[in-house]
């Protein structure tokens, strides 16, 4: 039946449908459609990435991150993972990382970490999201030395020191960001020093803790329960972490 999105009852009916079909996303009517587009649920993305054994309340979590962290917008493995979790462990952590431990490092880190790894899945096999993904790591590259050289006096390309206009030049160039952008992200990286690039901190750590186990473990060594055990510790500092992950026995 078609909706009147003109009026606010028309659209209130609209969001209500969206919603019901996103929660309901393992129906096979919401599966088909998936499907239909070359995309998958929102289940079968988390199977492929964490081993579902290791979460008893896995539907919960699928629904969390088809709802709430734009996973009808094809973007499985985020940052939302890190939230989707703490949600459905919360009765295994701390109060402090259920409500207030968003640690840039191992969240955002895990997220670029995810980003990699999709792309070693080969899932990024369209050339315009292989070059979006390409983009966006150059913009991480970019971002580590401006905010570097702008807070610790380097000098640019230029011998000048780093600043807002230097900083904006390199987004511009190197990056591929808009004015817009470049500018809003220089005034991010001068105001919160240090947190842009905890990303690609955590990612190495997140990648380091992976290697270490696969040398650690060898033929023992899963993936999905690398991921899910790493996952279920909550969100914490990157040294706690990189030292919890190297006890791990592979359960």
């Amino acid at each position: 039946m078609s909706r009147d999105l003109h009026t606010t009852a028309g659209k209130i009916e609209d969001l209500r449908a969206r919603v019901e079909e996103a929660v309901h996303a393992g129906s096979a009517r919401a599966v088909e459609k998936q499907h239909a587009k070359g995309k998958n649920t929102a289940r079968e993305r988390i199977e492929m990435l964490v081993d579902l054994d290791s979460f008893t309340e896995i539907d919960e979590f699928a629904r969390h991150r088809s709802t709430q962290f734009g996973m009808e917008n094809n973007r499985p493995y985020g940052d939302g993972v890190v939230i989707g979790t703490a949600t459905v462990e919360k009765d295994r952590l701390t109060r402090f990382q259920r409500t207030s431990a968003w640690i840039s490092g191992y969240g955002e880190g895990w997220a670029l970490y995810a980003e990699r790894f999709m792309n070693e899945l080969g899932a990024f096999d369209e050339p315009g999201i292989e070059m979006g993904y390409l983009s966006a790591q150059a913009l991480r590259a970019a971002r580590i030395v401006v905010d570097i050289g702008m807070h610790l006096g380097y000098k640019d390309f230029d011998g000048n020191v780093w600043n807002a206009e230097s900083s904006r030049k390199l987004l511009n160039e190197q990056a591929l960001l808009d004015e817009d952008h470049s500018r809003s992200e220089t005034d991010r990286y001068l105001g919160w020093p240090g947190q842009a690039i905890s990303y690609k901190v955590g990612e190495r750590v997140w990648m380091t803790a992976r290697e270490d186990a696969k040398a650690r473990l060898g033929d023992t060594f899963n993936m999905k329960k690398f991921h899910s055990y790493a996952l279920k510790l909550g969100p914490m500092g990157l040294d706690p972490f990189a030292t919890e992950m190297k006890l791990w026995a592979g359960q």
